[in-house]
């Protein structure tokens, strides 16, 4: 076509010349009668789809054979987008998933979920709070039933999880219950239905409820401590039944909140098999779990619950097999029967007197009618059996600390004497004085404040105390005796310290005591010695390489023990100079370093001054300050040679001195 042709076609279809209007008219009013005439039989559905069935169209795609495959699959896009009248259109004003836009059809479940937690905090402002979509999808809803769907049983779990396994989500919302999915699928609950598929297994909207989902708190909730039971025994309605006539049961019935129920004892979401290991309830975990409510102060004071129940059974011999491991030996449900407990009054309980010598007789067979007489858990107030055995405990107590008084006395009596007898026979001038009186009886008090730090310092950590004491006095005994040790522990290095600045013998000891580098040569000429590889042992000068070392460690641990002691007793003091991690530093380092200091004590010293041949069974200088010429040529060979050489006669012609003539 040339430019003329084009021109006068471009005018033939001008809707400013006649012909040209006319026709297109008459195309306009034939399209829209076929468009009309053609409307039933058009799927609205191909209208939506033809954009939102295009995989570019981002979040407003819509998958079409999903959508068919859906229980809504026969529904038009208009019943639940409202509102959409104009094309192309706006989003609609009320968007699926909402639940007011579900509720058109899904009334009864939008009823239900006005009432839960969920639609609570949507109220509140949280629209990220779940709705009908975030549980059972959008275009891609499959009934309940249908093993696909996202709320069937065996996918619910992971649902949930999909907001309650989110840190996030339970920190914004302000759950406490961390990582319920993880417990949930390692329960047998979760084994059952996640690993071997049985959608009869319980998930979560069997215990929860599916839309009215309510907070553990509310008495409507079937979590609500009053309602565990009954939720519980949907399954389990035998155990509901024996529960519901136990002490426990009737106290829950009575509206006692402390009364514990199926979660206490199985836990929540981690409910395990009784035969595994990890489940509270296990023979292994039994006893602990008991005591958590039947060794609780404030329960027992609360309730008027018989005291002391707990710890006289790990005292007994039951305990105490339990403590070391044994899963043969009786544990509280062994007699007292895990949901059917009742009070021992009660004729039908496992341990009413009636029921003891079968209850007993299931561990030992033949014991007889009067086996059970006695004490069970060992309570000294119960009976009169226990009141005989009481006694005969407190004659053997009383029997056993004054035989071993005796011989200790005895013992100490013999042994001093033989001792003073021994060294009595050393003639005076025998004998070298190493240790003055002073330096003596710092060594004394150095020695008892040590031992009284740490015996108490390790009863205030260990929760030593003494027998048929009560509590509050060991408290007191353990404070007071650790404090006043500490006082004269601290008393004496600050004496020690002004001995060696201001005492001449002191400032003595402290030259002989400093470290050299013959020490070095003593303690590798040492151990050649003591390996046979030299035939000469070397001979040590006033203090020798093993004094040395630990008199360093002392002054190092002194130091330590002393700051970190002072941080711990004056502790508001240390928090207000610095942040509370200070004070743990300081308790762990206390700690420790007493458990390094105990050891090298009994490893090092211990061994220098009793176990070493040279000396054992003791050496006396700790107590006489005196050492015999052999120990001094055996243990100090260079000072006693030194010593000899000052004592020494001068030469025939010279002084006193040794160094000049009479004439002089």
């Amino acid at each position: 076509m040339n430019h003329g042709d084009f021109k006068a076609e471009r005018r033939s279809n001008d809707c400013t010349q006649p012909a040209g209007c006319a026709r297109r008219v008459v195309i306009v009013f034939f399209a829209a009668l076929v468009a009309l005439l053609a409307s039933p039989f058009l799927c609205a559905e191909d209208a939506c789809l033809s954009c939102h069935g295009d995989s570019d169209a981002g979040d407003a795609y819509v998958d079409a054979e999903a959508y068919a495959a859906s229980v809504h699959g026969g529904f038009s896009c208009t019943d639940c987008h409202e509102g959409i009248t104009d094309f192309p259109h706006e989003v609609a004003p009320t968007p699926p998933g909402e639940p007011q836009a579900c509720a058109a059809c899904h009334d009864t479940a939008q009823e239900e979920y006005e009432l839960s937690v969920h639609a609570a905090l949507r109220r509140s402002g949280d629209i990220l709070v779940a709705t009908c979509t975030d549980c059972h999808g959008t275009h891609d809803i499959l009934p309940t039933d249908d093993a696909e769907s996202r709320v069937h049983p065996i996918h619910l779990p992971r649902t949930c999880a999909r907001c309650h396994a989110s840190e996030e989500f339970l920190r914004r919302g302000g759950i406490a219950r961390i990582r319920p999915f993880e417990e949930y699928a390692l329960s047998v609950h979760g084994r059952l239905l996640l690993e071997e598929s049985l959608d009869m297994a319980p998930s979560c909207a069997t215990c929860h409820e599916s839309h009215s989902v309510l907070a553990a708190g509310d008495p409507r909730s079937p979590v609500h401590p009053q309602n565990v039971p009954s939720t519980c025994g949907l399954c389990h309605g035998d155990v509901e039944q024996e529960y519901a006539e136990s002490i426990h049961g009737q106290a829950l019935a009575a509206g006692i909140r402390d009364a514990p129920t199926c979660t206490d004892c199985h836990s929540e979401h981690g409910i395990r098999r009784h035969e595994d290991p990890l489940s509270p309830v296990s023979i292994e975990a039994v006893s602990q779990t008991c005591a958590a409510c039947h060794g609780a102060e404030r329960l027992v004071r609360r309730y008027g619950l018989p005291g002391r129940k707990v710890s006289t059974y790990f005292d007994s011999f039951h305990g105490l097999a339990d403590r070391y491991g044994d899963t043969t030996v009786a544990k509280c449900d062994s007699c007292h029967g895990a949901h059917n407990i009742k009070p021992s009054t009660d004729p039908e309980s496992m341990v009413h007197s009636s029921h003891l010598a079968e209850t007993c007789g299931a561990c030992h067979p033949g014991a007889g009618e009067t086996f059970p007489l006695g004490t069970i858990h060992g309570d000294e107030t119960e009976t009169f059996g226990a009141l005989v055995v009481y006694w005969v405990r407190i004659i053997y107590i009383w029997l056993i600390a004054g035989t071993l008084a005796f011989m200790a006395a005895h013992n100490l009596i013999d042994f001093t004497g033989k001792m003073r007898r021994m060294y009595g026979k050393i003639p005076e001038e025998y004998l070298h004085l190493r240790f003055t009186l002073n330096e003596r009886f710092q060594h004394w008090l150095l020695m008892a404040s040590f031992i009284v730090l740490v015996v108490s310092g390790f009863a205030l950590r260990l929760d030593w105390g003494i027998p048929f004491v009560a509590q509050e006095v060991n408290v007191w005994l353990r404070s007071i005796s650790h404090r006043v040790a500490a006082v004269v522990f601290i008393a004496v290095c600050l004496y020690h310290i002004g001995y060696l600045l201001f005492a001449r013998r002191g400032r003595g000891q402290w030259r002989e005591m400093w470290p050299r580098l013959q020490d070095v040569r003593d303690a590798l000429g040492n151990l050649r010695y003591q390996m046979h590889w030299s035939h000469e042992e070397p001979a040590y000068g006033r203090f020798a390489y093993q004094e040395k070392v630990e008199y360093f460690a002392l002054l190092w641990g002194s130091v330590v023990m002393i700051l970190t002691g002072l941080m711990l007793w004056f502790d508001n003091q240390t928090l207000h100079f610095g942040p509370k991690w200070v004070i743990d530093v300081a308790h762990t380092v206390h700690y420790y370093e007493a458990i390094l200091a105990t050891f090298a004590i009994i490893l090092w010293h211990l061994y220098g001054v009793m176990v070493n041949p040279h000396v054992a069974p003791m050496s006396m200088v700790w107590l006489t300050g005196k050492a015999t010429h052999e120990q001094m040529e055996e243990e100090h060979a260079r000072e006693w040679e030194k010593i000899r050489g000052e004592s020494a006669p001068p030469p025939e012609g010279t002084g006193a001195r040794g160094d000049r003539g009479p004439s002089e």
